[in-house]
């Protein structure tokens, strides 16, 4: 069950991550990429620099894991840390919904678009989409990558912490992929782009969902424990 709920949280967190301000931009990019060079050379690369620098962020992580699990894998000691796994999830997804405020850490800083020329497209696309993937290194409003890492770790294996993280790289890109490629003209990419730009309340909720899940997850744990 707590499984299932930090796969739902990563997908949760990868889609919410496609409204932040460099989600936006790479709609318009991919787009852009597409009308330039062909839909495989501008969204393949891209996808794959998700994942894999999600992959990598996953992969920092499970080594951690690995370096904890003797300190976590006693049954008490589990319990423990999974049922306060659950709490934070709690007042993360609380915080989501606006109920409390809660500042979480953050990158203040985004991918820089300017004179971004469409020479070199697979390379430059592959780039941005393993920028983003990586997670923690533009600015992004939401708690629910903050908790997946922390939930990474706490698994105490490397292979969970690398599937989440990747799971939260192909959610990423394939949202963005879905939003600029299958617009039928700009109008339409501008329209999503403004609506999504608009509807960050949205994003949050989406978070919400999946924190709780987590924190569900979480007690289902504890109790069957």
């Amino acid at each position: 069950m707590l499984d299932l709920a930090l796969f739902c949280l990563a997908i949760a967190s990868g889609i919410a991550a496609a409204s932040t301000a460099c989600g936006v931009n790479m709609i318009f990019t991919v787009r852009a990429a597409r009308d330039h060079a062909s839909a495989g050379r501008s969204t393949f690369p891209y996808l794959a620099g998700s994942v894999l620098g999600a992959a990598c962020t996953g992969s920092l992580l499970g080594v951690v894991a690995l370096g904890i699990g003797p300190l976590v894998t006693g049954h008490d000691v589990l319990k423990v840390s999974t049922f306060a796994l659950g709490v934070l999830a709690v007042v993360l997804g609380l915080r989501e919904l606006g109920v409390i405020v809660l500042s979480v850490p953050q990158r203040n800083s985004q991918l820089n678009y300017d004179g971004l020329s469409m020479e070199g497209t697979s390379r430059r696309m592959f780039g941005f989409g393993f920028w983003l993937g990586v997670g923690f290194l533009t600015f992004s409003p939401y708690a629910g990558l903050h908790a997946l890492a922390i939930a990474a770790v706490l698994q105490a294996e490397f292979a969970p912490a690398l599937l989440m993280f990747v799971t939260f790289g192909l959610a990423r890109g394939a949202t963005v992929v879905a939003l600029g490629l299958f617009q039928p003209s700009w109008t339409a990419v501008a329209k999503v782009a403004d609506h999504i730009a608009a509807s960050a309340p949205l994003a949050h909720r989406i978070t919400a969902v999946g924190l709780f899940a987590l924190a569900a997850g979480a007690l289902v744990e504890v109790i069957t424990a």
